[in-house]
């Protein structure tokens, strides 16, 4: 037994979709059976099938129609993501902005006190490769207030290439740019200033809920700064320095330059 789609007039004279499934005598008790947020999909027709074949008429209407119609998805992947109920149904927030608000009151005022409205009440970030950061309000302020914001060099600078935006998330590329003539807990915890200046390439994963920023997920190759600031000997390692950052602002400068295998494909059928 299957069902089939039909029209349906609204009050206001417009028409939107439902799925009708009917019992084999033609009539029977009626059920209407609400869709989720995924639509008229397979499993909610299955169901509207399932009552029928029991004596009910079922009617599912596509509750939606008049923000988005005929919406039908899955229940894994992408379909399943708080980025589909911000797709389908709003509010749609100018994340960019408050990325950037946020970032303006970190790097640029250096203001804790408003950095923390920015974030949910018990927001978290991480420094993936040092582990550093904090989780909740107040162990998070105190991060900010005593080992990261006052603790940046005064030449700081971000050069940004990249942001890719979501509905409820962020992903920013850039070079974070720095001279090591401070201790920076965040970024090199318990090394003295060495007074070398460095670049890293650094990529940021930021989830917002709402208006409010939820988490950060910041990452970078520790390896290379240890390298620029001269704790690391990089011979015979598979380590770069601040071309690693060069390359990434300039496409065309030369690539695998660490593979000591490179030139013996030199001339060989590609």
């Amino acid at each position: 037994m299957s069902g089939k789609f039909i029209d349906i007039e609204s009050h206001d004279g417009q028409r939107f979709s439902a799925y009708l499934a009917v019992p084999k005598q033609g009539s029977g008790p009626g059920l209407v059976l609400l869709q989720e947020i995924f639509g008229i999909n397979g499993y909610m027709k299955a169901m509207a099938d399932q009552f029928a074949e029991e004596g009910y008429v079922v009617l599912v209407p596509d509750l939606f129609w008049r923000i988005k119609r005929g919406v039908c998805l899955g229940y894994d992947g992408d379909d399943l993501a708080i980025a589909l109920l911000r797709k389908v149904m709003g509010p749609v927030y100018d994340l960019n902005s408050l990325w950037d608000l946020h970032c303006y009151y970190e790097f640029a005022t250096r203001d804790v006190d408003a950095i923390l409205p920015t974030m949910v009440a018990q927001p978290y970030v991480n420094h993936v490769p040092t582990m550093t950061g904090g989780v909740g309000h107040d162990q998070l302020k105190r991060f900010y207030k005593y080992h990261f914001v006052n603790a940046n060099p005064a030449d700081t600078r971000l050069i940004p290439l990249s942001r890719t935006i979501g509905a409820d998330r962020i992903v920013d590329e850039f070079v974070f740019c720095a001279t090591h003539d401070v201790e920076i807990d965040w970024l090199l915890p318990g090394l003295e200033p060495t007074g070398k200046y460095f670049e890293i390439p650094m990529l940021a994963v930021v989830c917002f809920r709402g208006d409010k920023l939820y988490n950060e997920h910041i990452y970078w190759d520790q390896a290379s700064v240890l390298v620029q600031i001269g704790v690391l000997d990089p011979k015979g390692l598979p380590i770069a320095g601040i071309e690693t950052a060069k390359k990434m602002v300039n496409e065309r400068l030369p690539s695998n330059t660490l593979m000591r295998n490179w030139a013996s494909s030199e001339g060989k059928p590609v």
